[in-house]
């Protein structure tokens, strides 16, 4: 069976998506007042629809539409479901809504399936998959393969948040108890490892909230479709894991972020010390510099120039002004 779709329906996957990305969401936001969307807005969006060809995509040719089939509307929502500017289809840019009155439902031949579109086969659906091969029940419907699929997801995310916190102890340890000496490379190894583990947690709490949302709705919607006891009480729990492990990813943010902060201050403090050894120096070598500008002004009445132990007078004068001030540092614990 070949899953590929025909060259046309690329051909309108692509220009909708360039559609999406490059004028619809970057005025989704700024596109509503209330609910409901701006007049200036919906003209805008929906004389670009019709420019690109989109325009009463539900209506039946004859009507003088565009008369899309199931898989061409599924296309077509897939691509508007990545923008929050069409919350309802009723608002819909591409022309009114006419499928209750005009529109077939689609073709499903029998009830009860589960049909996913993804373009990468994720490691939830391979696990599941694996379970139903070696055990499937005899009477496995869409609704049971779906919480079995929520349920490794959110097994799935409690696993990368694991891992994740032992990574985070280990740039602990790295820190504040490290094994090696310190140096550049070491401090960049560091902060690559926090900026990584940072940037997964906040993709597993947006995952998380995602599968939040479908869990309650499924949850709300379940005694109306019938769903087991059993079945009911699986996305109850489930709804709990998902706020626990938002929970949990939270607080490793607030970890990722405090390891961050705490990684700034010792290279901070490390750079404080250079300074700390050139200022020193500096003070150190200000006495010497004195005594040497004194006797190198070469004025003609200077009694010291004349003096047979002048010259090491001044070299001893120079080391002693080196001297006193290092050793009243080490005094006052500066060093």
């Amino acid at each position: 069976m070949d899953f590929e779709l025909p060259e046309e329906l690329r051909m309108m996957q692509d220009t909708l998506r360039r559609f999406i990305d490059n004028e619809v969401i970057p005025i989704e936001r700024d596109a509503y007042e209330g609910h409901e969307m701006k007049p200036e807005a919906r003209a805008k969006l929906t004389k670009r629809a019709q420019e690109l060809g989109f325009w009463q995509i539900e209506v039946p040719e004859e009507y003088g539409g565009m008369g899309l089939g199931a898989l061409a509307r599924i296309v077509l929502w897939e691509q508007t479901g990545r923008t929050i500017a069409f919350p309802r289809r009723k608002q819909s840019i591409f022309g009114r809504d006419v499928s209750p009155i005009l529109l077939e439902p689609l073709p499903f031949p029998h009830a009860h399936r589960l049909v996913t579109v993804r373009y990468e086969e994720p490691k939830p659906f391979q696990i599941v998959g694996n379970k139903l091969a070696r055990q499937c029940p005899d009477k496995v419907t869409g609704e049971i393969v779906l919480v079995d699929l929520l349920d490794a997801i959110v097994d799935r995310a409690a696993d990368i948040l694991e891992r994740i916190g032992m990574d985070v102890d280990t740039v602990s340890h790295d820190i504040f108890e490290p094994e090696s000496e310190r140096n550049s490379a070491h401090y960049k190894a560091i902060l690559t490892s926090i900026g990584r583990r940072g940037d997964l947690t906040s993709k597993v709490r947006e995952s998380l909230v995602s599968i939040g949302r479908l869990l309650l709705f499924l949850a709300n919607e379940a005694e109306g479709m019938r769903w087991s006891k059993d079945t009911r009480a699986l996305l109850n729990s489930m709804q709990r894991d998902v706020q626990s492990l938002s929970d949990h990813a939270t607080y490793l943010t607030n970890k990722i972020t405090f390891l961050l902060d705490a990684i700034v201050g010792v290279v901070t403090i490390e750079q404080n010390n250079i300074i700390k050894i050139f200022s020193v120096a500096a003070v150190a070598l200000l006495p010497p510099t004195l005594i040497a500008s004194i006797y190198g002004m070469n004025f003609k009445h200077m009694p010291e120039l004349d003096w047979q132990y002048g010259y090491p007078l001044a070299i001893a004068l120079m080391i002693g002004g080196a001297v006193l001030p290092y050793l009243f540092f080490k005094w006052k614990k500066w060093l």
